[in-house]
């Protein structure tokens, strides 16, 4: 890529949170807008996959942004996705499936326990991966035996986001409670009640967890302006973190120290923060021109974050200019 970036693409904002600005704004599918409902950076290739209301995905260079394939991936919505070393894993509603980077069919898989999937997540380091949905199941799946290899009955209702890290399995439910499970079975350990509604995002990493979502406040449902956080040590509550908008992803960004973290809304405020300096609340800018913010997620070495729009469009921003690096 072109190293002549006009310098106002990146401000200098606080060093210890790292510099992230503006870096491109691109329409997925020109000829056939729909909204984007999944992004996913590949950490085997260096590529931004993206898939849309309409069920197709597109994938785009990492050090151009050029588009690399396109392909109809499934009928519906693309509720997630995944890379892995060999394919690109699709969940829509009811159904798994892969395909080569290429776009060419590699395996298809759904089952009677497939009722409106929308949560996709893979065990670090194994075959395993971990699907949930609006629904009480949890479905595990190797994707190289390419069969399903256990299938867990949830007391919760149901189990729209999966995490991990590394000792437990966590999903968060539309009552907004976090299951700690056994990595191992999926039996469930502890229960964390973080929020009154439907969790929208929440993340781990070492021994906390962070999590935003929505209360119900004169019998609807609003965003709450605030960041749980919680010390998995003791499954306890910390003093949550206060914003001036309601967030509806936040993950860790741990690439100074394990406590930044980066906040998002709908409508694009966006905010990084250190939890240990909580008076440090630095604002990212999102070239969003308006439109809600419907898929988000950053590449494994968090020097990229891209951003996906209910018009088509996703967004990059970049930190320090390391474009080219997942």
């Amino acid at each position: 890529m072109d190293s002549s970036i006009p310098d106002n693409r990146v401000d200098e904002w606080a060093p210890g949170l790292g510099n992230f600005g503006y870096f491109a704004r691109m329409e997925m599918n020109p000829l056939n807008p729909a909204p984007i409902t999944a992004v996913c950076f590949d950490p085997f290739e260096e590529l931004l996959w993206c898939g849309n209301y309409n069920g197709r995905v597109t994938s785009f260079y990492s050090n151009t942004f050029d588009r690399y394939t396109a392909f109809c991936a499934v009928g519906g919505d693309i509720r997630a996705l995944e890379a892995t070393e060999n394919a690109l894993i699709v969940l829509s509603a009811n159904n798994l499936k892969a395909n080569t980077r290429h776009g060419l069919h590699s395996f298809q898989f759904s089952s009677p326990s497939m009722v409106n999937m929308c949560a996709l997540h893979r065990l670090p380091g194994t075959p395993s991966l971990i699907m949930g949905g609006e629904q009480n199941k949890l479905i595990q799946f190797d994707i190289e035996k390419q069969r399903e290899t256990r299938l867990s009955t949830l007391k919760q209702k149901d189990a729209t986001l999966i995490r991990s890290n590394g000792n437990n399995v966590f999903t968060a439910d539309t009552e907004g409670k976090i299951t700690v499970r056994l990595m191992s079975s999926l039996e469930a350990l502890n229960i964390i009640p973080a929020h009154g509604g439907p969790i929208t995002d929440f993340d781990v990493y070492g021994n906390k967890l962070i999590t935003c979502g929505c209360s119900l406040r004169l019998n609807a449902l609003h965003g709450d302006p605030y960041v749980k956080i919680y010390d998995l040590r003791t499954c306890r509550a910390l003093p949550p973190l206060p914003l001036s908008f309601a967030p509806v992803f936040t993950r860790f960004i741990p690439t100074f120290c394990d406590s930044r973290i980066v906040i998002v809304s709908q409508m694009g405020q966006t905010q990084m923060t250190d939890l240990n300096e909580r008076g440090v609340g630095v604002p990212m800018i999102i070239e969003s021109d308006g439109y809600n913010l419907s898929a988000f997620h950053h590449s494994s070495t968090k020097h990229l974050m891209a951003f996906g729009d209910e018009i088509g469009i996703f967004i990059i921003n970049v930190k320090e200019f390391y474009f080219y690096i997942f």
